[in-house]
């Protein structure tokens, strides 16, 4: 902006600062970027693409649906099954079933060798998009919220869908809070229901369903990992 400066001859410029106006867009952009970096393709040995799931800790704890890995009602977390969890890269680690409960939540154990953070398994190193646990987030879900379901097809090409919460079922006695969002499709299944800051809020269970974040931490919780 130019102005004329009283009792002189001159003009002089100034220069004012145009606040950055944030998108829903740019969010959506940078919450994907974020859930990314902990989403995962699980594998069996003879079913090269059970479902996803996605980084609970730095420790290498899954966290997936147990529908995802086939588990009947009732079989807990003790089995000999040999998992290979693949990264958005490519990239990919052994894993063993950690703990199940009976809300759908089932935790697997990435195989980091004699590292103790997955930050420090050189084989799983990436510049481009570190591999990171995911953020649990207890913060207020509302139904017309936008929310993103992620998770990685067979080919590893990110699965992404875009939705609203249509309605929320609050968790009573050992029935778990549910998320109801056409977000969760399902090559969703088994991943990260993510908020708009990138944080999970919920694990994709079945087509338009998602389980609250309480049980996730009830599950962590009980393995102390």
């Amino acid at each position: 902006i130019e102005r004329a400066v009283p009792g002189e001859t001159r003009v002089e410029t100034v220069v004012r600062e145009v606040p950055t106006v944030v998108t829903e867009e740019d969010l959506i952009v940078a919450a994907i970027k974020a859930g990314l970096a902990g989403t995962v393709r699980i594998a069996a040995a003879e079913k090269p693409n059970l479902g996803s799931g996605f980084l609970l800790t730095q420790a290498g704890v899954i966290a997936t649906s147990d529908k995802v890995l086939g588990l009947s009602e009732g079989q807990g977390s003790s089995s000999a099954v040999e998992y290979t969890v693949f990264f958005w890269n490519g990239k990919s680690r052994k894993a063993r079933l950690l703990h199940r409960i009976d809300s759908g939540v089932a935790l697997l154990k990435l195989d980091l060798g004699n590292a103790v953070d997955i930050s420090k398994v050189e084989e799983l190193e990436d510049k481009e998009l570190p591999i990171s646990a995911l953020v649990l987030e207890e913060g207020e879900r509302r139904p017309g919220q936008t929310v993103l379901a992620l998770g990685l097809a067979g080919d590893g090409t990110p699965a992404i869908s875009r939705g609203l919460i249509t309605a929320l079922t609050p968790s009573s006695g050992a029935a778990p809070e549910l998320i109801r969002t056409s977000a969760v499709i399902p090559a969703t299944l088994g991943g990260p229901l993510l908020n708009l800051n990138g944080r999970v809020i919920g694990l994709n269970k079945e087509e338009g369903t998602a389980l609250g974040i309480k049980f996730l931490q009830e599950a962590l919780a009980a393995v102390a990992v």
